[in-house]
This record gives C-alpha cells, sequence and structure tokens, in this order.
C-alpha cells in the first residue's frame, strides 16, 4: 500500500520540490503552503506522514504536528524541518513542541529524510 505524505513549507517552490521527489518515489504526496490548509485536508483522509518546516507565517509548523498529533492519531510520524537561516520558533518549548523541536534539528540532514523515507515506505 502506498503511503501518504503531507509536505507543508511557505515556500512553494521547496513544498513542491519534495512532494515531486517523494512522489518519484513512490509516495501519493500533497504539498501545502500553509499549516491551515494541511489541517484542513486532514479532515479528508489523514496522512501516513508529515513533513513541515517549522517557521512558517500564521501557525508554526511545531504547533501544526502538535495539532494532527492530537486530532488525527493514525499519523505515524512528524518531522519537522529547520531551513538554515531561520530563527528558533517562540513558545514554551515544554512537552510535545519541545519532542517536535528535537526532531526539527534530527531531520536538518539530508541522512535524516532519507531514514524517514525507508521507514514509512509501503
Amino acid at each position: 500500500m502506498t503511503k501518504r505524505i503531507f509536505v507543508v513549507d511557505d515556500e512553494r517552490i521547496i513544498a513542491d520540490s519534495l512532494a515531486t521527489i517523494l512522489n518519484s518515489s513512490g509516495y501519493e504526496t500533497s504539498a501545502f503552503y500553509d499549516a491551515e490548509s494541511a489541517l484542513l485536508a486532514c479532515e479528508l483522509g489523514n496522512p501516513d506522514c508529515l513533513i513541515t518546516d517549522v517557521v512558517m507565517p500564521g501557525m508554526s509548523g511545531i504547533d501544526l504536528a502538535v495539532e494532527i498529533k492530537d486530532r488525527f492519531p493514525r499519523v505515524q510520524g512528524s518531522s519537522l524541518l529547520r531551513p538554515g537561516g531561520h530563527s528558533r520558533p517562540s513558545g514554551n518549548g515544554a512537552g510535545e513542541r519541545s519532542r517536535f523541536q528535537c526532531a526539527a534539528e534530527a531531520c536538518a540532514s539530508q541522512e535524516s529524510v532519507g531514514e524517514i523515507g525507508d521507514g514509512h515506505r509501503g
């Protein structure tokens, strides 16, 4: 069964490029340019995995990951990408947000992104 991945980034070229790469690797992908759109799409069908930028206008990627995990527990994995040059999102840094922030730092390398794909391939 093909795994479904949501890619969320306010920079369209990044979201579209990553979605295209994952799609050509056999995943069903959807690109979103803001967290709110991705959250609405979850109402229609949950992804198996979420890959999101951390720093975005409106809802941050960390808040998106926490919200999806709370509302849609079937989503197995959330990976946050923190591009170079962006500052850390503000917030209390406790609980789920702290865990997702650690995931963001771990996913900064291509090797980590490859491991995510290997772990979620159907």
